[in-house]
């Protein structure tokens, strides 16, 4: 309960927590949307039951096969673009099932394979790029930021299981392709708020916030050292660098 407790306290505090909601709940519907439309309705009249297993496995394959070239875009463009690819994944994901006649996606038979990597490629970005970006945002909130990770994805997925049954796959679509075009916003608008704020990771904006948020001034603390390899700020700076370095090449 007290996780929950400030999980909500720093979505209502933080408003790139705000933003960034619209990726995990985009997440979950997605995920729900492969799950009970897609695995149970389009793959099973086009494969049978008895292959919806070979293609769900196409999902953690996919992601797991991305995680390396996403990684190495997210290192020399930033996490950003990253993010924005998966967020289009989804879109591009969810209109195709509302375009398409199931018919028409049904007589693709193995083809739908596309399918099950527009969602794995989503899933990647979920698993790698997202949670470093949540640590980048939130580094002295890691645990509620999390948190609230958990209950978004979580409660959207959980809010579909109930409802998806008693909609429309046209409606089920739309709502998908509506909460990735949020998605994308959202990721814009996150960046920006943490750009302003000077995020970014690099040492020296790490240590002067450090210093500036107990009251302190760069400048003086660095003197009142003489010697910064003791700056009790600046190695707090280079962990959180380092840490944020680590979270980049996940």
């Amino acid at each position: 309960l007290e996780r929950v407790v400030e999980a909500g306290k720093l979505l209502a505090t933080d408003t790139k927590m705000g933003w960034i909601s619209g990726f995990e709940m985009m997440f979950g519907l997605s995920s729900s949307f492969m799950n009970f439309y897609i695995n149970g309705t389009i793959t099973k009249a086009a494969l049978g039951k008895k292959n919806i297993g070979y293609m769900t496995a196409i999902l953690p394959f996919t992601a797991t096969v991305m995680a390396i070239p996403l990684s190495r875009i997210a290192n020399s463009f930033g996490k950003a673009p990253v993010m924005i690819f998966g967020c289009a994944n989804y879109l591009i994901l969810a209109l195709v099932v509302i375009i398409i006649s199931d018919s028409k996606l049904e007589s693709l038979g193995w083809g739908l394979v596309f399918l099950y990597i527009l969602g794995g490629n989503g899933r990647a970005v979920f698993e790698s790029t997202n949670k470093a970006m949540v640590a980048d945002f939130f580094p002295l909130n890691k645990s509620a930021a999390f948190a609230n990770v958990i209950i978004t994805s979580g409660g959207a997925s959980g809010a579909a299981f109930f409802i998806f049954p008693t909609i429309t796959k046209f409606q089920m679509g739309v709502t998908c392709a509506a909460f990735a075009g949020w998605a994308i916003i959202g990721v814009f608008a996150a960046f920006r708020l943490y750009w302003a704020e000077g995020g970014g990771g690099d040492r020296l904006r790490t240590y002067t916030k450090l210093v500036n948020d107990v009251g302190g001034n760069t400048n003086q603390n660095r003197n009142s050292h003489g010697d910064d390899s003791d700056d009790p700020f600046l190695a707090m700076a280079d962990k959180k660098a380092a840490k944020s370095d680590n979270d980049e090449s996940i």
